[in-house]
């Protein structure tokens, strides 16, 4: 029978999608360890750090000892995330696993390049993450509030295109994939420019998810 593994310490490569949900689902069940990220974009480990996901330390992985690093990077980065992995002279007492959606190359990858972490991976595959569950989803709502203002105008021709099927009984569509949340604030800073009763069909993110 095996026996679960607590880890004190985890680090996260790549805070997006997958990973930013993995840093969110840690601090929900108040995992009693702490949790370390990484990624190329430092808007997301900004973000990480002020909504305390990850830990705001340096990160010095040769005193880490217990350690579970998940990679949760895209396949075509994970070279890449793997050399800067190993430049952080990490302790040998680490076990890896990824998120990755495609084994095979990843694997042979492991064997040719990177033979002295291939005993340590676990693989596994991504069931976390999705377009409103990353840390940039909830960023952008907020940057998106902020910055629009009533000054915003539909783009020349949208309204006399509008016009135009009305008279001719043409059914109008407002097809988005942004939240209700969105779609209320452009209605809002739009409302006496355009009559959204116009339209046949309004969409969200929620309609197609």
């Amino acid at each position: 029978m095996s026996v679960p593994k607590d880890f004190s310490n985890v680090l996260i490569i790549g805070l997006g999608l997958i990973g930013g949900s993995i840093a969110k689902k840690l601090k929900h069940i108040s995992y009693s360890g702490v949790v370390h990220g990484l990624d190329n974009d430092s808007k997301a480990t900004s973000i990480a750090k002020e909504k305390h996901l990850i830990s705001s330390e340096t990160l010095n992985l040769d005193n880490l000892d217990d350690l579970l690093v998940i990679f949760c990077t895209p396949v075509l980065s994970i070279q890449a995330a793997l050399n800067s992995f190993l430049s952080l002279q990490p302790s040998q007492n680490v076990i890896l696993t990824d998120t990755l959606s495609t084994k095979g190359f990843f694997n042979e990858m492991l064997r040719k390049e990177f033979p002295e972490l291939k005993d340590k991976f676990v693989s596994s595959h991504p069931i976390a993450g999705s377009e409103k569950s990353g840390l940039i989803h909830s960023k952008k709502e907020e940057y998106f509030e902020e910055h629009l203002t009533d000054s915003i105008q539909p783009r020349e021709g949208v309204k006399d295109i509008i016009e135009f099927c009305i008279q001719n009984k043409v059914k109008v569509g407002f097809i988005t994939t942004t939240s209700v949340k969105n779609i209320n604030s452009i209605k809002n800073v739009l409302k006496n420019t355009l009559d959204f009763s116009n339209f046949d069909i309004i969409t969200s993110i929620e309609d197609i998810t």
